[in-house]
């Protein structure tokens, strides 16, 4: 915390990434007392992959959680009832719990839109971007605070307006892993 506070970076602007095997690993309690701590001083603590792993929905309940990232494997079987069914009862579950939804592994338009129709406002995947190399970053970061991201990242092969792609960005976020 010394060292984003030397930097002026407020510890908001950092999100940790936890997947439910390292919650639930060896040394739980230990991890369990990190993310209270890192979220106690502001930093954004998510549950990578959520659903695919053995967590419990108690661990949802106790962690000091604000994001839960749901795994591309729904997003994948988008169109399928189970699949629809986990990704519409996560969005509501978070939400209704005063949690931040990301849907992962977003490739199609269609993907897209149903995610927004069943709730899910943010997003990642490579109907966005690709991942890119921590050098591009800079230039990103830059262009995201100039309001110029959608410019530079939008959905391939698509017919979308530009216009439509900006409004889009508003409410989903293109990051990459």
């Amino acid at each position: 915390m010394e060292k984003l506070a030397k930097r002026c970076v407020p510890a908001s602007l950092i999100e940790i990434e936890v997947t439910e095997s390292v919650i639930l690993g060896k040394r739980r309690d230990l991890v369990h007392h990190s993310l209270k701590q890192l979220a106690g001083a502001g930093i954004v603590i998510a549950l990578d992959d959520f659903g695919t792993g053995y967590a419990s929905l108690s661990n949802v309940k106790r962690l000091p959680i604000s994001m839960l990232k749901i795994d591309r494997e729904f997003v994948n079987g988008i169109g399928r009832n189970q699949d629809d069914a986990i990704v519409q009862a996560v969005a509501t579950m978070g939400a209704r719990m005063g949690l931040k939804i990301v849907a992962e592994g977003i490739e199609t338009v269609s993907q897209l839109h149903t995610l927004q129709n069943f709730g899910v406002p943010e997003g990642q995947g490579m109907l966005f971007s690709p991942a890119v190399p921590a050098a591009q970053m800079q230039g990103l970061t830059e262009a995201s605070t100039a309001g110029r991201w959608a410019s530079l990242v939008r959905p391939k092969n698509t017919a979308i307006p530009h216009s439509n792609i900006i409004r889009m960005m508003d409410k989903v976020e293109a990051t990459s892993k």
